[in-house]
């Protein structure tokens, strides 16, 4: 795809607001989606809502089962055999990698989680995992710079110097910027 034509599009996807279109297609469930509704409740004799109830399971069944951030990206950067210098060119030091995955950065930023993905080369409905992962999405509050990271992930371009480029063309911030 030649410059211009990856400028319109890129242009259009802004414009349209298409990283949430395609999020939500990827139709990924909550984690409330994962609870068996139909499970007699085991609570007798107290004065909790049904609600309270739902609530309860549902934050049980998520510890249960959930896979952690730290999980997530340790088996993303195996599956991807990816390298610490892909990590070093979208801006994630050796230092912050290994704080991530021994769970010592509570709240990564939305935006160095996308830098990951970048590194990573994930796609989107890797990208979206990953970003629940940590409480975001990109079909939530999304900003210029997440869906440019977005659109270049739905296109399947993980070139740090293109997304930079890109970047700077919309006066954000390049990947090797984000703190």
């Amino acid at each position: 795809m030649d410059k211009l034509s990856l400028e319109r599009e890129l242009d259009l996807f802004l414009k349209n607001n298409t990283i949430i279109q395609l999020v939500k297609a990827l139709h990924i469930p909550d984690d409330s989606d994962t609870l068996t509704k139909d499970r007699p409740s085991i609570v007798f004799g107290h004065s909790l809502s049904s609600m309270e109830i739902f609530e309860l399971e549902k934050s049980v069944k998520k510890a249960e089962n959930a896979e952690t951030l730290e999980e997530f990206v340790q088996s993303m950067f195996e599956k991807k055999q990816a390298s610490h210098k892909d990590l070093q060119d979208a801006g994630i030091s050796k230092e912050y990698w290994h704080k991530l995955v021994r769970g010592k950065i509570k709240q990564p930023s939305k935006a160095k989680l996308l830098c990951i993905a970048i590194a990573l080369k994930l796609n989107l409905e890797e990208t979206e995992k990953l970003l629940r992962k940590a409480g975001y999405s990109l079909a939530r509050d999304v900003s210029v710079f997440e869906s440019i990271i977005g659109f270049f992930i739905e296109k399947g371009i993980y070139c740090i110097t293109t997304i930079d480029e890109y970047l700077v063309n919309y006066n954000q911030p390049t990947l090797f910027s984000i703190e």
